[in-house]
């Protein structure tokens, strides 16, 4: 057969990170850390460094769509994701951008950009600031038996029983979010010189909790360039944020503010450094590296914990203008200082050890990649990452009266792939995995006295098997994306919290009417989330989140080259979208705005 060849290869790569880590894996021992395997593209026989997301994050433009959905995926809310970074421009005019919307529901929307002339070329800075907020009534959502033994998180406006409410069916709340800042970019001939610092504040409030958080955020970043020596490379971030939060309780009317105050501190650092082989069979046949990764994080949270993360990957790397391996391992650990030494032991075990293989090959006739990998790795949690999920969370509201964040981590992860395109408008990419985790933070509902419900977290061990795919279609006026997961998760039957959703999808449709007017149809989507309230430290009720279809509509016209309007229309199908349980999103939502560029 005309690739008889390459399908002999693809079986040996479906095995070969099994037959390499099998001496090195202990499926027994526990991980830490969240690992997401990164893909490393390998179009030329030279080094391409894999480096943390934050330092080769640097393609940056002025594109700042209306069409970015603020929600990247079924239950993960981002609010204050910026989109407009800096790059050295080729002209030495200054820009200014400004996008500004408002709804019925009052929901303000502002977004300015300033980008001032400098006469050097190699430098650009942006001046900007972000404001989005919601300030109305929203649905209250409370657990009904459906006389089964099974409650229904709905939201009021789905059930006519009003009597099966002791709560009031909507109530007062609002949330804000506000970052004001400056980032920056030099280049020089060696190197890439990065910064970013901005005011971050989350405030909010519902029936519950009124959070007020004021940090500050600061990420410094440096980056060699590859084109000035492909032979030695190295990357360096740093990424620092404080914060403090004043919590209160709205249930006890004598309840005072309390404060809790968080410092977090990363630093990524990646070097590899091409190696001279000589007489040697590999040399003929491949470019060799070694790589080191390596990781350091402090988090803190007065008066609660003080979390240390740190871990090393050294990595032997071969390339050529087919085949990319990276053979890796992970020396990883998290040590975690709380009140007592039973809380000290369950936050700092981990499996110290464990491999960190990916290994990919480019079938060039047929525009096509096959990869495969097996990871695993710690995920630190802190009270930062769970506060821009949910400017509502408080960290004493965990399984058991646990007044701490506990860590997760993923065993192994084992992944298969195929990724391409075809005649450059046709874009995929498809991939099957298995996954086992350990202590994995799931959302949960606890009961608290006074019939009242709140959001937090449990921690529980699962497997799961999951599939993907990844599709793009672009043409010169119409571009259509959709991303599919399907995942089989396998929980005990002792667990409470919610499961993560079976089926998410999120598809786009983008039109443009000679470059001047956009349309766009966005769809999100995701099946029913079964699990168990907490009661008490016995009990649960058994429940479920409802499925939803988020259909939003968007549309852009430009007016002039400098000034455009726009408008979205979110929540069409008037949908009960709980996202994150209890806090479902507001009905049919329809925003009105301009846009300046100039």
């Amino acid at each position: 057969m005309k690739y008889s060849k390459e399908i002999y290869i693809l079986i040996a790569l479906i095995f070969s990170p099994l037959i390499i880590s099998a001496q090195n894996f202990n499926p027994v021992v526990d991980v830490t850390n969240e690992y997401q395997a990164k893909q490393i593209k390998a179009t030329k026989a030279l080094m391409a460094m894999s480096v943390p997301d934050s330092l080769m994050d640097l393609n940056y433009h002025f594109d700042y769509s209306i069409f970015n959905n603020q929600y990247k995926g079924a239950y993960v809310f981002s609010p204050y994701v910026i989109d407009i970074k800096p790059l050295p421009r080729q002209n030495r005019q200054s820009q200014l951008y400004l996008k500004a919307g408002l709804s019925y529901h009052f929901k303000p929307l502002l977004s300015l950009v300033y980008s001032p002339r400098f006469k050097q070329r190699n430098f650009a800075l942006n001046l900007y600031a972000f404001h989005n907020s919601s300030w109305a009534r929203y649905r209250n959502v409370y657990p009904i038996d459906n006389a089964k033994g099974l409650y229904n998180l709905f939201t009021y406006s789905q059930n006519n029983r009003a009597n099966a409410f002791p709560l009031n069916k909507v109530h007062f709340g609002y949330y804000s979010s506000t970052r004001l800042g400056f980032n920056s970019r030099y280049d020089t001939k060696k190197n890439i010189y990065t910064a970013d610092v901005a005011y971050i504040g989350l405030h909010s409030r519902d029936s519950s909790i009124r959070s007020l958080y004021n940090g500050l955020e600061a990420r410094f970043g440096l980056v060699s360039r590859e084109k000035y020596n492909s032979d030695f490379n190295y990357a360096l971030s740093l990424l620092f944020n404080y914060g403090a939060d004043r919590i209160k309780n709205l249930h006890n009317p004598e309840s005072r503010y309390t404060s809790l105050s968080n410092t977090d501190l990363q630093l990524d650092f990646s070097l590899a450094k091409a190696l001279r082989i000589k007489k040697s069979k590999i040399a003929n046949y491949f470019k060799s590296f070694f790589v080191l990764d390596a990781y350091y994080a402090l988090s803190r949270l007065e008066p609660i914990y003080n979390k240390n993360a740190l871990y090393f990957i050294p990595k032997y790397r071969l390339i050529n203008d087919k085949w990319d391996i990276n053979l890796g391992l992970k020396l990883s650990g998290i040590f975690t200082d709380t009140s007592t030494k039973q809380e000290q032991e369950a936050l700092t075990a981990g499996q110290i050890i464990y491999p960190d293989i990916n290994i990919s090959y480019r079938i060039s006739k047929l525009n096509l990649n096959l990869y495969s990998s097996i990871t695993g790795g710690d995920e630190m949690n802190t009270y930062w990452k769970y506060k821009k999920e949910h400017f509502l969370y408080h960290p004493e509201i965990n399984i058991d009266d646990s007044p701490y964040i506990q860590n997760s981590l993923t065993r192994a992860d084992f992944r298969f792939g195929f990724k391409g395109s075809i005649f450059s408008r046709f874009s995929y990419n498809n991939y099957i995995g298995y996954k086992i985790k350990h202590n994995a933070s799931l959302d949960l509902i606890r009961k608290f006295t006074g019939d009242y419900y709140t959001y937090g977290h449990s921690y529980e061990d699962y497997n799961s098997f999951y599939i993907a795919g990844q599709y793009k279609a672009q043409f010169s006026s119409f571009i259509a994306e959709a991303n599919i997961m399907y995942r089989n998760i396998d929980l005990s039957d002792k667990f409470v919290g919610f499961e993560p959703a079976a089926f998410t999808a999120n598809m786009g449709l983008k039109y443009s009417i000679r470059n001047r007017i956009y349309l766009a149809m966005l769809l999100d989507c995701a099946s029913s989330r079964y699990g168990y309230i907490q009661v008490s430290a016995k009990d649960r009720l058994k429940a479920y989140i409802p499925s939803y279809y988020d259909l939003s509509f968007n549309a852009e016209y430009k007016f002039t080259r400098k000034l455009s309007f726009w408008t979205s229309i979110d929540n069409i199908l008037n949908q009960d979208i709980q996202r994150i349980p209890l806090y479902p999103d507001t009905g049919i939502s329809f925003h009105l705005g301009i846009c300046l560029n100039m």
